[in-house]
């Protein structure tokens, strides 16, 4: 038995310790995450809500198998407005939550997000979407 823990262990530790990165010092400050704090303006899709609204109801293909519900989903605005990491935070079923990420991928770039110096930075945004 201390044999196998001794084991676990030591494969555990490996693991961790090999698994760190050297710190990049030349990473900019608008790449790490923010706070709410520190966001002067919120990322905006262009022409605003209701156009946001427009363009995942026009290129949502529902599947046959769509349950009226809501999912909820979350993806970054990268600095450059290009939208990446789309993730469903409650879905309704594999099919729906597919079709949803589908469109997400298929957004415009936003306009990003600002700091209070005015420069862009990453930001997440949360959008619900209801299948009737």
């Amino acid at each position: 038995m201390k044999t196998r823990f001794l084991f676990i262990f030591t494969f555990f530790f490996s693991v961790c310790a090999f698994s760190q990165t050297k710190s990049d010092s030349t990473k900019k400050i608008t790449d790490a995450p923010h706070s709410i704090k520190d966001v002067k303006k919120f990322p905006e899709f262009p022409g605003g809500q209701q156009k946001l609204k427009e363009f995942v109801y026009a290129n949502l293909q529902k599947p046959k198998d769509a349950t009226p519900g809501k999912i909820y989903t979350r993806f970054t605005v990268q600095p450059d407005g290009q939208v990446t990491n789309p993730v469903i935070i409650k879905g309704i079923n594999k099919n729906c939550d597919k079709a949803v990420i589908e469109v997400i991928n298929k957004l415009p770039k936003f306009n990003p997000a600002t700091d209070k110096s005015g420069s862009p930075i990453i930001c997440d945004l949360f959008l619900p979407v209801e299948i009737n």
